[in-house]
């Protein structure tokens, strides 16, 4: 298009968008409809897409919900299910596992799932074990 217009292509730059798809022109230089002279140079601005921002998995063993949770949005990211489990190391109410390991490098936005400790859990276990062994 340039050369049918009797232009020169300029320097080329490439810079993440979130509104242009990566590969197309997000911006050139002169503008649009700007009046130039002949053999003028135009400059171009190609998008990367939206950029991959990464962090890494905050501890949360031995943390509360909340807390957990506040640390997962700190690092952005978000908490995913939650369930219950049982570990005598842990007090109750507090995660025992997470299922990516903290320090570990993760895209922005990735779901991390977590177990919360509770003593119901090992005894309603043990008494399906026995009821089970009674049968």
């Amino acid at each position: 298009m340039l050369k049918n217009n009797g232009l020169v292509r300029g320097n080329i730059d490439r810079k993440y968008s979130d509104t242009v798809d990566r590969n197309k022109i997000m911006d050139q230089d002169p503008k649009p409809n700007t009046e130039v002279i002949e053999g003028s140079e135009v400059s171009i601005v190609i998008s990367d897409g939206k950029e991959e921002k990464f962090t890494k998995v905050p501890i949360l063993l031995g943390r509360t919900i909340e807390e957990a949770r506040a640390s997962l949005t700190a690092a952005n990211l978000v908490l995913g299910n939650i369930t219950y489990g049982y570990d005598s190391k842990y007090i109750e109410n507090v995660v025992i596992s997470q299922d990516v390991a903290a320090g570990v490098t993760v895209k922005e936005g990735t779901i991390i799932n977590i177990v919360i400790n509770k003593k119901e859990v090992e005894q309603t276990q043990q008494e399906q074990q026995g009821n089970t062994n009674n049968q």
